[in-house]
């Protein structure tokens, strides 16, 4: 892939920021990485990757190399209190922004949470938001932030709406393994999925998004999903099956409004199948797993989990 930007900074080095990391880390560009700790930085430094110790939650922050950079944004919203303002608005992000005012290009991560409860349609990116959770709710307000920040710095701005992440560190190995129930099969909805590994070339190539047009102001919004929808408790079953552990039990609404949590119910309660094609088709995206068979089988073989149990 042609990487344009001489310089990328990934804010947020952990479940999907690590393996993106990685995979810059062999295309000879300038790479920056934020992490909250010293934990991972030595090795960040092996890999040629210069590491900043910054945590957002904290009002004075280091200065970071954003001028004319390509910046992955995967730090999550704080749940509330001080780190969110009056207005609603994710005050970790609001801190960086100060600082990325002459950046080239962000791509952030959101979620298709922010379309709420869809009743089992098919979701294309012109969908109005519905968020219902408090989780999608910061989403949404975060959106808005960088399409204010967009408009008023002239920095192009790729949003990455995506639907539940899964691959080799990724699975329900534990909850299956203690016999966690789950929603009767007949009454789970449609739910969505992306492998970690299909979502780090999206991250790639959208990297490039503010360029294939042509364009030197762009705005893109992307739904990110294999295309494949299932429920979640097909989900989980497959899981299971593949591992060879025993089937989870099956509980009714009655029975799982007494197990979930109250977040977990609004989850479950939402319905959606999300339509990736603007992904594939404008990113020129050949996903490596279309489907979740393909990818479950191999996480599974290549985490070696089988020789686990």
């Amino acid at each position: 892939m042609d990487i344009k930007p001489e310089k990328v900074l990934i804010m947020g080095c952990g479940g999907v920021g690590l393996p993106l990391v990685n995979a810059f880390s062999e295309l000879g560009l300038q790479l920056y990485a934020q992490l909250r700790s010293e934990s991972r930085a030595e090795m960040l430094r092996s890999k040629g990757i210069a590491p900043i110790i910054a945590d957002l939650d904290k009002a004075t922050l280091p200065d970071f190399p954003s001028q004319d950079a390509l910046i992955y944004y995967f730090i999550p919203p704080a749940s509330g209190g001080e780190n969110q303002n009056q207005a609603g608005c994710d005050v970790r992000l609001e801190r960086f922004l100060k600082q990325a005012e002459c950046a080239r290009h962000i791509v952030y991560i959101s979620t298709t949470g922010v379309y709420g409860d869809c009743h089992g349609e098919w979701v294309t990116e012109q969908r109005p938001l519905n968020p219902q959770s408090a989780s999608s709710l910061r989403r949404v307000a975060a959106e808005q932030q960088l399409y204010d920040f967009h408009l008023r710095y002239q920095v192009s701005v790729t949003i990455l709406r995506v639907a539940a992440i899964y691959g080799r560190d990724r699975l329900p190995v534990e909850r299956l393994r203690r016999a966690d129930p789950v929603l009767k099969r007949s009454l789970s909805h449609w739910s969505n999925r992306i492998h970690i590994d299909d979502l780090v070339q999206i991250c790639l190539a959208a990297g490039q998004a503010q360029s294939f047009k042509g364009q030197k102001l762009t705005w893109q919004v992307y739904n990110v999903s294999d295309g494949q929808p299932s429920s979640m408790t097909d989900y989980f079953l497959q899981v299971a099956q593949l591992l060879g552990l025993p089937q989870p039990k099956e509980l009714t609404w009655a029975e799982a409004e007494q197990f979930f949590s109250a977040a977990m119910l609004v989850y479950l309660r939402e319905s959606k199948r999300i339509d990736n094609r603007r992904m594939l088709e404008e990113l020129k995206i050949t996903l490596r797993y279309p489907s979740s068979e393909l990818g479950l089988a191999d996480s599974i073989e290549s985490a070696d989990i089988l020789s686990k149990k």
